[in-house]
C-alpha cells in the first residue's frame, strides 16, 4: 500500500459505483489517507436517471439491507452499479473529510447518425480537496 499522504491528485473514474455502498466510506478514507494536505480528489461516476439506471429491471435492484443504496443495482455479470445524486455525493465525500471544489451533473447525448439512435447519460463530476492543515 501506498504511504501516507503520498499523492498530490488521485482519480476515481467510474469507480465508486462498483464498490459496495457499505463500503464507500472506508473507500474514501482509503484515498484520502494517501493524499497530500490541499490535494485533488477527481471524481466522476455515474448520476441519477442515466441511461444505464433506467434499463435496469426491479429485479436487479439491490436493497439498502442487502448491502445496497437506494439507487444500486446488480448486472448481469454480478458486479454492482450505484448512481449518484448531488446532494447524497457532497454528503458522502464531507463526511469523508473532503471540501468540495466542484460538483456538478455532466449530461450528454450521444447520437448515433447511421443508426439514428440517442443514447442519454447522465454523469456526476466533482473535485474535492483534502484540506491543509488539522486532521490528517
Amino acid at each position: 500500500p501506498p504511504l501516507p499522504s503520498t499523492f498530490d491528485c488521485a482519480f476515481l473514474i467510474f469507480t465508486l459505483s462498483a464498490v459496495p455502498p457499505h463500503l464507500h466510506p472506508q473507500t474514501l478514507e482509503n484515498v484520502r489517507a494517501c493524499l497530500r494536505p490541499g490535494a485533488r480528489l477527481c471524481f466522476r461516476d455515474y448520476g441519477l436517471y442515466d441511461m444505464t439506471m433506467l434499463r435496469f429491471g426491479a429485479r436487479q435492484h439491490v436493497p439498502r439491507g442487502s448491502g445496497g443504496g437506494g439507487s444500486t443495482f446488480r448486472r448481469e455479470d454480478g458486479t454492482l452499479s450505484t448512481f449518484f445524486g448531488l446532494e447524497e455525493a457532497r454528503e458522502m465525500f464531507v463526511r469523508a473529510g473532503f471540501a468540495v471544489e466542484d460538483l456538478e451533473y455532466a449530461c450528454v447525448i450521444n447520437r448515433n447518425r447511421k443508426e439514428k439512435t440517442e443514447m442519454r447519460r447522465c454523469f456526476l463530476h466533482g473535485t474535492f480537496l483534502k484540506p491543509v492543515g488539522g486532521e490528517g
